[in-house]
């Protein structure tokens, strides 16, 4: 007897995914918006496409969740057709009676060890569903070698087709997912045949979802911007750990749509932070004066002429570089020009001018003035294009700019001061990045920020005048 078809009612960006040919399949949305469903039912359009019965496996990061979430929305997808569900073994197994027939274990893996469970059978089909944790630190989701795994063995099943699905809320920027699944290409030239698609669920098209539980998302968000970017609007945000300190900067203007090349013919530059872990950002500057940053190199617990010897210049000698830069400019933080306390001779100034032959400007001194430099060139529009353009392939800077680099808050989120000093920065491991992206914007878009007469420059020399008074020896 023929099994009666069944219906299952989709939005345009579910039936995209379901019916979607690619390998490696993602569906990445805000709460509520049906990946779940979406990713069931690709399950039975997957066994119809291959024509046979399949195997399948179901993952998320423990057994309890699966339990919790999933296995109570496969009864929720079949509401009309519960007789096509069987579950055995404590939730462990899961037969589909679909035509044609789909074979699922279903199981947790909440630590590496746990990875063995994917080395028994051959598969057709595996489900990675919520890789990334709803709240950061709670709990790992399930890493990148499960992913890794998961794709490697999807297509052992003989004689079908492999799919590998992802469903999820998105993640943090740092998380692997934004990685693997938005910056990697859709197709990787080396392996031409293992093709991905991404599909995002835009904002209410979930008509299913009832409006009280939109609002209750809205709510619980309101004061959290990384949770509003991921859980109501469904796009990968960082997680903020305080105030940014550039909150001018905005993605959908500063960053490129697609990967940027050096342009033949055009003024560059390299900007330094030197000392221990040094960087240096390189870029160009158009005709029009708009600064585009194309490139970073870094080394840790190093100086100024490892980066240059096994970065800098390498990177110079490379296709990507080698013959477009017209000219040159150099320059960083001020302090690279204080004398090595062995040699005073040398300084880490002197060190970039002797080993790229060139001339090193420096930046402000002042954390005010910088932050007032960084803020009018994010601010600034030439020709109706911005003045700032960052490489998407820059993803570090683009964090750094994004709430990276940011300012330490009190529980209160009140930016935490010392005395009556301006804040600075937190100081952590990448925050030399913003600091070369604003030494950048101050000596190629120098401003009147930059002036002796700036108030922050005026209050320093007030500073110092008052401190040398109080050091003055009255007379007799």
């Amino acid at each position: 007897m023929a099994q009666k078809r069944l219906d299952f009612e989709l939005t345009p960006t579910q039936r995209a995914f379901v019916e979607s040919d690619a390998v490696i399949n993602a569906l990445i949305g805000p709460m509520g918006d049906g990946k779940t469903y979406a990713s069931i039912v690709g399950i039975i359009r997957h066994a119809r496409r291959c024509g046979q019965p399949i195997r399948a496996a179901i993952i998320r990061d423990t057994l309890e969740n699966i339990k919790n979430s999933t296995v109570p929305s496969f009864y929720d997808v079949f509401k009309d057709y519960p007789h096509l569900l069987k579950f055995r073994d404590e939730f462990k197994k899961l037969t589909i009676l679909s035509s044609p027939r789909v074979e699922c274990h279903l199981f947790g893996i909440d630590d590496l060890a746990a990875l063995g469970k994917l080395q028994g059978p051959e598969y057709a089909l595996i489900w990675l569903e919520e890789p990334a944790p709803i709240a950061e630190k709670l709990n790992a989701g399930l890493s990148e070698e499960v992913y890794n795994a998961a794709l490697a063995r999807c297509a052992r099943q003989s004689g079908t087709i492999p799919r590998l699905q992802i469903s999820m809320n998105p993640a943090d920027e740092d998380h692997w997912t934004y990685r693997r699944l938005v910056l990697e290409p859709d197709v990787n030239p080396e392996f031409p045949l293992i093709t991905k698609r991404v599909f995002f669920v835009p904002y209410r098209e979930n008509f299913h979802l009832k409006e009280v539980a939109r609002q209750a998302t809205l709510a619980a968000y309101q004061h959290d911007p990384a949770g509003m970017a991921r859980y109501v609007e469904g796009r990968f945000a960082p997680a903020y750990r305080g105030k940014k300190v550039t909150p001018e900067y905005n993605p959908d203007i500063h960053l490129s749509k697609a990967p940027l090349q050096p342009a033949k013919g055009l003024a560059s530059f390299r900007v330094f932070d030197g000392w221990h872990n040094p960087a240096c950002l390189l870029g160009q500057v158009t005709p029009s004066g708009r600064l585009v940053f194309l490139d970073l190199v870094m080394v840790d617990n190093g100086d100024v002429r490892t980066l240059i010897e096994t970065k800098v210049r390498p990177l110079l000698e490379s296709p990507r570089w080698k013959g477009k830069a017209l000219s040159w400019r150099d320059g960083g933080d001020a302090t690279m020009r204080q004398p090595d306390q062995s040699n005073k001779q040398m300084s880490a100034a002197k060190l970039v001018e002797d080993l790229l032959n060139t001339h090193f400007e420096p930046a402000p001194r002042l954390w005010p003035v910088l932050r007032e430099g960084m803020k009018q060139a994010l601010n600034t529009m030439v020709g109706g294009e911005p003045a700032v353009v960052i490489n998407r392939e820059l993803v570090q800077l683009h964090r750094q700019l994004d709430g990276g680099w940011h300012y330490k808050t009190d529980v209160s989120g009140n930016v935490v001061r010392q005395g009556d000093k301006p804040p600075k920065p937190e100081k952590t491991e990448l925050s030399r990045i913003g600091e070369c992206f604003a030494y950048a914007c101050n000596i190629l878009r120098p401003t009147k920020g930059g002036s002796l007469n700036h108030p922050a420059y005026r209050r320093q020399r007030a500073l110092n005048l008052k401190r040398a008074q109080s050091y003055a020896v009255g007379g007799l």
